[in-house]
């Protein structure tokens, strides 16, 4: 069932509520980085302004994900992208592997 291809599947309000305040909080760490590298351009202020860069990017991305097959759900999508697709697919693929995998582990069990 984990690897099934329909779209209605939800992401819970406490995985949405704790990406958008992760997205705050990085974005903070941008902010503060870019603030200290013009400061003082170390290596630690540089690891934090990129460290602010590239969790902002990943966790804006995601809610990207979430919100692009809510609206395909809804069926009120109105531009196709190609690079959430790319990701659902190769997602599906490894649950479909796994799903495989864990039921010719059962069935053996089975006598």
């Amino acid at each position: 069932m984990a690897a099934s291809c329909n779209y209605d599947q939800k992401v819970h309000w406490v995985a949405k509520l704790g990406a958008f305040a992760g997205s705050v909080l990085s974005l903070s760490w941008f902010f503060a980085g870019w603030r200290q590298v013009h400061e003082a351009p170390t290596a630690a202020n540089w690891l934090l302004l990129a460290t602010g860069v590239l969790v902002t990017a990943f966790l804006v991305t995601l809610q990207g994900y979430w919100i692009y097959f809510d609206e395909k759900a809804k069926g009120s999508l109105r531009k196709r992208i190609d690079f959430y697709e790319r990701i659902h697919n190769a997602l599906n693929a490894k649950a479909k592997a796994a799903a495989c995998c864990a039921d010719e582990g059962m069935s053996d069990t089975d006598g």
